[in-house]
Parts: structure tokens; sequence; C-alpha cells
């Protein structure tokens, strides 16, 4: 019943979309406690992959606004919307029981790798273990 209940918290479907642009819905956003700020996190690891142009969080109606080039196709974003949901579901215990600061320095070094990969937004998000410690 958990991994049902997850599932649907993290299934990611599209709200409404013009070329270049889509608004998705993702459920887990709404759930994610006030002190922890998901919106600055997600916002700024979608806008580092490549293609992306911005990304703008709403927790009031759980969604995301992505604003990408012409050369990426809708279906890549919400791939990848998708796959950065479930990584930050399946780590949230970990990344929740950081203090404030450490949750920054972990979001930027999160954005950081992802820039630095120049991730193609059809793959999957897997972060290496060294993302997670200080260096």
């Amino acid at each position: 019943m958990k991994r049902v209940l997850e599932a649907m918290m993290t299934r990611v479907t599209v709200a409404h979309s013009l070329p270049g642009r889509v608004r998705v819905r993702v459920p887990a956003i709404a759930h994610v406690p006030e002190s922890t700020p998901v919106d600055e996190y997600t916002a700024a690891i979608i806008a580092a992959v490549r293609g992306v142009r911005a990304a703008r969080v709403s927790r009031e109606t759980a969604t995301l606004v992505i604003e990408y080039d012409a050369s990426v196709r809708e279906s890549q974003i919400v791939n990848l919307v998708q796959s950065i949901t479930d990584l930050l579901v399946t780590n949230a215990e970990r990344f929740v029981s950081l203090d404030p600061v450490a949750q920054k320095r972990l979001g930027e070094r999160v954005r950081r790798f992802l820039a630095e990969t120049e991730l193609d937004p059809a793959c999957e998000v897997v972060l290496p273990d060294e993302v997670w410690h200080e260096t």
C-alpha cells in the first residue's frame, strides 16, 4: 500500500502546455514541510539541465512551470521532472535530516553536478555518492 501511495504522490502529469513551456503537476510538492526549501532547490536543479531556460515551482498548486528550448521535446521535460521527483522523494529523509545550512549546500552540489554533466533531458537522473558528501 505504501508503494502505491508513493507512486501516486510522485506521478508527474501535464496540466497545460504550449510550445516551449509546460506546467506539470507533482502532488508530492504539496506534502513537503514548509521548512524545506523544495521549491528553490527543485527549480534550480531543473533549470541547470541543458535545454531548460527557466523553472518555477508553486507549492500552492503543486506544479512546476518549465520553459525550454525548441530543440527539446515536451516528453523529455516530463521524463526529466519525473526522474528528479523520484530522486528527491527517494532521498527525502536523508535531505530533511540535514540542518538548513547543510540542505542549502547539498542543493548547490546537486545543481552544480547537473549543470556540469550537461544531462540530456531524456535521461534518468542518478546522483553519484560524492554529491551527498561534502568535500
